[in-house]
């Protein structure tokens, strides 16, 4: 099945896992040059789902900022 799994997106075609950290971590800079708490929310619920479930202490690191962000907006 392809989608993604703990930070990591599996694709079937290919059979080859991508790491979607570096791309999570993009949200964060994106969200400091919005203006709009609505995009800026939506942004940070996306990163979210993408992190959760993860395993990887990386990830858990980053989703703890996420959450520390959305607590903020």
């Amino acid at each position: 099945m392809a989608g993604t799994i703990g930070a990591e997106y599996y694709c079937r075609c290919c059979d080859t896992r991508t790491d979607l950290l570096p791309h999570v971590k993009i949200f964060l800079q994106i969200c400091e040059s919005i203006s709009s708490h609505d995009d800026i929310k939506k942004i940070l619920n996306l990163g979210v789902y993408v992190l959760q479930g993860s395993q990887r202490s990386a990830a858990e690191r980053l989703l703890l900022v996420f959450e520390i962000a959305m607590g903020k907006v």
